[in-house]
């Protein structure tokens, strides 16, 4: 094949380790760059938020480089992992105030698995808590 004077350079593969994934096209969004800077600023990886969401790693990446109206319910979901306001998440409110950077304290996960019993255990572990707490 003839390269007609042009200077066409081999595709280099990206090397292993040393990038993760596509290096992105375009700079993101707003609502992408806050929810990058939102996941980042509680010491989650992508992987890890999309693991508690229930969705692919794709697609926590697509909401961090290309998403600027995501759905309701996307919304909330990101809301409730991320420990923020829908506000937060849209630009409208500022962080949250006494909230730690980093992952969630052994108490906080504890509360957040309590919040996800049903409700007849949690009123359950309440009253086992209230026995400890009225006891100190």
């Amino acid at each position: 094949m003839r390269n007609h004077g042009l200077n066409q350079a081999e595709p280099q593969p990206y090397v292993s380790g040393v990038m993760a994934g596509r290096p992105p096209s375009t700079e993101g969004t707003a609502f992408g760059k806050r929810v990058a800077e939102l996941r980042k600023r509680r010491g989650i990886t992508q992987a890890e938020l999309a693991k508690v969401l229930g969705v692919t790693s794709q697609m926590i990446v697509y909401c961090e480089r290309r998403a600027s109206n995501p759905s309701l319910d996307l919304l909330v979901k990101l809301s409730g992992a991320l420990e923020v306001t829908i506000g937060e998440l849209v630009g409208e409110d500022s962080p949250r105030r006494g909230k730690k950077p980093g992952p969630p304290s052994a108490l906080d996960a504890r509360i957040e698995r309590v919040r996800q019993l049903p409700k007849k255990k949690q009123d359950l572990a309440v009253k086992m808590l209230d026995v400890v707490l009225d006891g100190a």
